[in-house]
């Protein structure tokens, strides 16, 4: 992918997620069910990174257990997490130059890797997260399974199954449709993303809600990975 055409779906992102951000945080008032399972990689007293927290729904898991901080590039999304959560800690920040030193026990990226254009800036996401986790930290990412025949209907992007990986996928909002970007990623492609970053691959596999399920069926594919040292 182009450099220019990178940046202008950077910045086409960035102005979307305000404009959605109400809209947005309305879909995500609750916990999805396979989220839950994620309790057992996290305990009491950890450093926990949301990287893309959106609205904050995942402190709704773990609450004043953990040291939690959110972070997200909207500022909108932000503030309504702040809202929510008032206890918890949030930061308008860029995943692609986090102003980050601390060290973490755990990175969560739930639903927002797959936003990210292009192979070299994903490594750099990743490779920035394993700087910021301790030794034997672990992160944990969810991205979209497009590759649901449910899907490629329901959106149109059949072309994914030719190969071509990037593809738009309209949001409604009120009388109009807003248009975000997403990878569509495989197993293989992300395990070798991860790999790639210096990360150890601890499990990889799809849900439906709260059930292990194939890929065709999978809502999403979640990849638990070990800071590889």
């Amino acid at each position: 992918m182009r450099q220019e055409r990178i940046k202008a779906i950077l910045e086409q992102s960035r102005e979307n997620w305000e404009e959605l951000a109400g809209d947005f945080s309305q879909t995500r008032r609750y916990l999805w069910p396979e989220l839950d399972d994620f309790q057992r990689y996290v305990k009491e007293g950890d450093k926990v990174l949301d990287l893309g927290c959106g609205n904050g729904r995942l402190y709704e898991l773990f609450g004043q257990e953990i040291d939690y901080l959110g972070v997200d590039q909207s500022s909108k999304l932000i503030t309504l997490a702040r809202e929510r959560f008032p206890a918890a800690k949030f930061a308008v920040a860029d995943a692609l130059n986090l102003p980050l030193k601390e060290k973490f026990d755990v990175i969560f990226s739930i639903a927002f890797f797959h936003h990210i254009p292009s192979r070299q800036l994903r490594l750099k996401v990743l490779r920035n997260c394993r700087d910021l986790l301790k030794t034997d930290g672990l992160m944990i990412c969810t991205v979209w399974n497009l590759f649901q025949p449910c899907l490629i209907w329901k959106y149109n992007i059949a072309k994914i199954l030719l190969g071509f990986r990037d593809v738009f996928i309209p949001f409604q909002i009120r009388q109009r449709k807003i248009k975000r970007y997403y990878h569509a990623f495989g197993e293989k492609e992300l395990k070798r993303t991860f790999q790639r970053s210096g990360f150890e691959i601890v499990k990889c596999y799809y849900t439906r809600k709260d059930r292990l399920v194939g890929r065709l069926n999978g809502y999403n594919l979640v990849l638990i990975a070990k800071r590889n040292d």
